[in-house]
């Protein structure tokens, strides 16, 4: 069994990216947009910042109370849209807001997370360039170990903003897809017909050993805290069984800022 080391991979990512940067004096920045207090939010936001510093790209942070309004956070985006050429607001975005509009805000060639409507609109036609990093990170660690796609059955466990757009970038590369989410009745049914399972809901380890079909591929990509761990949407246990997974935390994670970082260079 393989066990994916999302932080080592990461690494080296950074170290590409680091010396690309350095090789061709390139002057970057990224533009991040904060809005409220949600302490997982402010997390991501800061180690992202973090990666961006590591590797030499500047970063200009715009934090927003959780009352603004609709208005000023999209006159603020485009202010950024004249001075910047990679913008991402993080979400998810108090309730009060209208996040399609405001995301929408966002010029489709600044849109370094890949969440405007143009961006996830143009994956259906396989344009995948600005994909959601997160999305990206999935396809990565597929791809670089050799994983064909074409005719596995992939259980897809999560329909939301990261379940989406991958069902379509998982159909772009013809793989066998069922999509369910932690709704799903008798989830364990379809779970035990992945050659492939991926899980994006959030739900802290919605996916037992007894869900997972022996040998299968496992790639948690769902994030939430229990008594101050983060753990993911897989249970510790199916480990025993995959022949390769990749973990939380410590998989997904680092990869989608690497994935960032790459972005950003290109």
């Amino acid at each position: 069994m393989k066990v994916i080391n999302g932080n080592e991979i990461a690494n080296k990512i950074k170290e590409e990216v680091k010396n690309i940067i350095r090789n061709k004096n390139l002057k970057l920045t990224l533009a991040t947009i904060l809005i409220g207090d949600n302490e997982s939010s402010k997390l991501y936001v800061n180690l992202k910042e973090k990666a961006c510093k590591e590797v030499g790209i500047n970063v200009e942070k715009i934090e927003f109370p959780e009352n603004v309004n609709d208005e000023i956070v999209i006159d603020k985006i485009k202010e950024l849209n004249k001075k910047y050429k990679n913008i991402l607001v993080q979400l998810p975005l108090p309730q009060n807001l209208n996040r399609e509009k405001i995301l929408d805000a966002i010029e489709y060639e600044k849109d370094i997370d890949g969440l405007t409507s143009t961006s996830l609109g143009k994956l259906i036609n396989k344009e995948e360039e600005n994909a959601p990093c997160t999305v990206k990170a999935v396809i990565y660690v597929l791809e670089e170990n050799n994983i064909n796609l074409r005719g596995k059955n992939v259980v897809l466990v999560g329909h939301g903003n990261v379940g989406k757009p991958l069902a379509i970038m998982l159909l772009n590369r013809d793989a066998t897809l069922n999509i369910c989410n932690e709704f799903t009745k008798n989830l364990k049914e379809h779970t035990l017909n992945g050659d492939i399972l991926i899980s994006c809901t959030g739900v802290p380890s919605l996916i037992k050993k007894d869900m997972v079909k022996d040998d299968a591929i496992v790639i948690d990509v769902g994030i939430s805290k229990k008594n101050d761990k983060v753990i993911g949407d897989v249970d510790d246990a199916v480990k025993e069984k995959a022949s390769l997974i990749c973990p939380v935390p410590g998989g997904i994670g680092p990869l989608t800022i690497a994935m960032l970082l790459k972005r950003l260079v290109k």
